[in-house]
Parts: structure tokens; C-alpha cells; sequence
């Protein structure tokens, strides 16, 4: 007897769970990675769309792989029209259903079938098990974001999230080098010796530094 749509996918999810479970996590830091240099969400989801999804699929030539249309369908059951990449509510959508999403855990079946009924609530058709498996990892990927960022079950931004600890980083960068040329000159000073040169490097410094903050207000 053929399996219904939902087992096929758990089926396949299992097999080859060690190669997904790996691909995850691969693409967690480097959709994080991404995303800190697209300021635009729609250059975003286009690379989203044709490079993550051909990852969904087991390494077997007669298994039918994503599109990058198909991609962007799943993509915009999630994210909607927003300019952001929130899937806030698909994840409030989850917490109703009661089920713990874990796709390969306990509650696998409940998991795939969230993501199902989301699809059939959002009005976007399932073509087969191969739409559908790309659809749940994709979905299993943006929950590790929102766990990896400690960020709950809310409404997680990555763009943001990741624009924002860029601009983090590179202002630590500036306080750093500002700081390190404060306390040259003031060894300086102590030493007895203060050399014009010793205040131009540090003036030079601070200055390097702030030239290469950059904050990304958008």
C-alpha cells in the first residue's frame, strides 16, 4: 500500500537523516552570513531560493529536485509579502497547534503536518512529497534560527538580527582601537617621552576606526 504524502516525507527525512541534520547546519551559519550582506530581503530570499532548497533533496539522480520557483512559493507561504524574513507567524501559527517541532524527533508527524496545513492555509498547492520535504527543512532551519539567537518563539528577523551584530562588532572594533591608542599615549607620558608621532599613530588609529563603523539603520 503506497504511503500518504506525510510518511513519504518522514520516510525520506529519516533515511537520510544524517546528511540533512548536517546540511542544516551548515546553512544556519551561512544563511546568517548571507543575510548580513544583503540589505535588500528580496536579494535574500533569491539566494535562498536557488541554493538552500537544492539541498533538500537525498543524493539519488531519479529524486526530483526543488525549483527556484517552487522555492519562492515556499518562501512567500512563510514570509508573506513582508520586506522582512519573519516567519513570526507561522511559528504562532505552530505554538496553537500544540506541537513540538522537531522533525526529526517524537512529534515528527505533527511537525510535517504543520507545515502542510500551513501551505493548504496559505493558499499554496503541494505538487509531492519532494515539495513538501524541502518546505518542513526549510521551516526546521528558520526554528534553529530562532533557538541559535535565543530569540524564544517570536518574531525573529534574521536580517536584522544579523545587520545588527555586524554593527555590534565593529563598534567593539572602534572602542578597542580607540582605547589602544589612549593607552599608548599614556605610557607615553609616564615614560617621560611624548612624541608628536606617538599622538599622530593614535589620533590615525581612532580615526581608522570609526571610519569603518558601519551601522545599517534599515
Amino acid at each position: 500500500m503506497a504511503l500518504d504524502i506525510t510518511q513519504q516525507v518522514k520516510k525520506d527525512l529519516l533515511q537520510n537523516k544524517t546528511k540533512f541534520t548536517r546540511t542544516l547546519s551548515s546553512q544556519l551559519g551561512l544563511c546568517a552570513n548571507r543575510a548580513a550582506h544583503f540589505r535588500n530581503s528580496q536579494k535574500f530570499r533569491n539566494w535562498i531560493a536557488k541554493n538552500v532548497f537544492q539541498e533538500y533533496t537525498p543524493n539519488i539522480m531519479w529524486h526530483r529536485k526543488i525549483s527556484s520557483g517552487e522555492g519562492f512559493r515556499i518562501l512567500k507561504a512563510f514570509y508573506g509579502t513582508s520586506s522582512t524574513c519573519d516567519i513570526g507567524d507561522f511559528i504562532e501559527y505552530v505554538k496553537g497547534l500544540g506541537v513540538i517541532f522537531d522533525v526529526f524527533g517524537q512529534d515528527s508527524i505533527r511537525t510535517i503536518n504543520a507545515v502542510k496545513s500551513w501551505l493548504e492555509h496559505k493558499g499554496i498547492t503541494t505538487p509531492g512529497a519532494y515539495f513538501l520535504q524541502a518546505a518542513v527543512l526549510y521551516a526546521q532551519l528558520s526554528y534553529m534560527g530562532h533557538r541559535v539567537n535565543e530569540m524564544g518563539y517570536g518574531s525573529h528577523n534574521l536580517i536584522a538580527t544579523a545587520t545588527a551584530e555586524r554593527a555590534y562588532t565593529k563598534r567593539v572594533a572602534a572602542e578597542t582601537a580607540r582605547k589602544e591608542a589612549a593607552d599608548k599615549i599614556h605610557l607615553a607620558n609616564l615614560a617621560g617621552e611624548v612624541p608628536e608621532m606617538v599622538e599622530s599613530n593614535a589620533d590615525t588609529q581612532a580615526r581608522n576606526a570609526l571610519a569603518a563603523l558601519e551601522i545599517d539603520w534599515d
